[in-house]
C-alpha cells in the first residue's frame, strides 16, 4: 500500500493515471483526419449491387467531413480500452431526393429502405479506394457491418482502433443519420449525452467525468462486460441529483444505486442512439448477472477492498 494514506488523494491519482495523454489524443486526431482526408470523392461515381436486387445503384453521396462521438469526444475514454468513434460525414441534400428518386425507381412500393447498406458500402468502397501509402496502415475489418466499420490504423507507433461510422448530417440542432443494419437508418443526436455530462461536471467540478472513468476501470479489471455507453448512462442517471464527494463513499452510491436500476428496470431513455430504455433489449438473466456483478463490487467497496475492485496497487 503507498506511503500516502489519504484515500481520496490515492483515488485522484488513479483516476489521473487512467485518461489518454495529451499526445495520444493528438496522434488520434491526427490518425483520423489522415483517413478522411484521403477518402476519394463519391459523388456519382460509384456503382454497386443492392441487396436483395440484381440492379445496381448509382452513388450519390458526396463527403462532407468528420466529427468525433463516443467516449473519446466526450472525454470519458481510458487508456487501452476504448474505440475511438468518428462520424464521417455526407451531405444530405440532394443526396436523400435523388436516392429516394433512384430507389422507388429500382422497388416502387419501397421507400429509402436501403439507406442503411448504401451509407455502410459507400464508405467501405472508399476505404478500399484510399490512397496506397495510407491503405497500408489500414486493416478494415469486413462485413457485415451494424453501424459502423471497424478498423485498426498503424500512426506514430500506435494501433489505433477506430469504429468509422457513415452519417448524414441532417443540420437541425446535431442530428445526425447513421446506418442500423443494412436494411434501416436511424437518427441520433450525441449533443446531448454530452450537455448532460457538462450539466453534472458543472455541478460537481468536473467529477463526473472522473466517476465514469472510475467506472469503467473496474468494469474492465472485474471482466463485467458492461458496455460503455451503458456504464456512461448510469453515471449520469445515479449522479443527476447526487453530490460526488469522497471516491469510496461515491463508489458504493453508484453501486447501492445501480443495482435498483437493474433491478426494477428503471426507464433510462438512450439519448443518442434507440431513445427507448437502455435497459430493453437485456434478458433477465443478463441483468441478473449484471445485478450480481454489482451486489459484489458493492460489498467490496464498502469493505474498503480497492485491489479487488481495480488490480493490485492501483489505489
Amino acid at each position: 500500500m503507498p506511503a500516502n494514506n489519504n484515500i481520496n488523494e490515492r483515488f485522484e491519482n488513479f483516476i489521473s493515471s487512467l485518461s489518454i495523454p495529451r499526445h495520444f489524443r493528438l496522434n488520434i486526431s491526427k490518425a483520423i483526419l489522415k483517413v478522411v482526408k484521403n477518402l476519394p470523392t463519391t459523388k456519382n461515381q460509384i456503382i454497386f449491387p443492392i441487396q436483395n436486387s440484381n440492379r445496381k445503384l448509382r452513388n450519390v453521396i458526396k463527403l462532407q467531413g468528420h466529427e468525433f462521438g463516443g467516449s473519446f469526444d466526450r472525454g470519458t475514454n481510458i487508456r487501452n480500452i476504448s474505440d475511438v468513434d468518428a462520424y464521417v460525414l455526407y451531405d444530405e441534400l440532394p443526396t436523400m431526393e435523388r436516392l429516394s428518386i433512384a430507389l422507388q425507381k429500382l422497388n416502387p412500393d419501397t421507400h429509402l429502405d436501403y439507406r442503411g447498406e448504401v451509407l455502410l458500402k459507400t464508405l467501405h468502397h472508399q476505404l478500399k479506394k484510399i490512397r496506397l501509402s495510407v491503405r497500408r496502415k489500414l486493416e478494415i475489418k469486413h462485413p457485415p457491418y451494424t453501424h459502423a466499420i471497424k478498423v485498426k490504423m498503424r500512426y506514430a507507433n500506435q494501433v489505433i482502433k477506430m469504429d468509422l461510422v457513415p452519417t448524414i448530417d441532417l443540420h437541425e440542432g446535431g442530428n445526425l443519420l447513421i446506418p442500423y443494419t443494412t436494411k434501416n437508418t436511424m437518427k441520433v443526436n450525441p449533443t446531448k449525452e454530452e450537455n448532460a455530462l457538462k450539466k453534472i461536471n458543472k455541478r460537481t467540478d468536473g467529477r463526473g467525468t472522473k466517476m465514469i472513468r472510475l467506472v469503467k476501470a473496474w468494469n474492465n479489471h472485474s471482466k463485467g462486460k458492461f458496455i460503455s455507453y451503458i456504464l456512461e448512462r448510469l453515471v449520469l442517471e445515479v449522479f443527476k441529483n447526487k453530490p460526488i464527494g469522497d471516491w469510496d463513499k461515491a463508489l458504493i452510491t453508484f453501486f447501492a444505486n445501480t443495482i435498483k436500476i437493474v433491478k426494477q428496470r428503471t426507464f433510462m431513455p438512450d439519448k443518442v442512439y434507440s431513445h427507448a430504455s437502455i435497459l430493453n433489449n437485456f434478458s433477465q438473466e443478463r441483468l441478473t448477472l449484471m445485478q450480481n456483478k454489482l451486489e459484489i463490487a458493492k460489498n467490496h467497496a464498502q469493505n474498503s477492498e480497492w485491489e479487488k475492485l481495480f488490480g493490485r496497487g492501483k489505489i
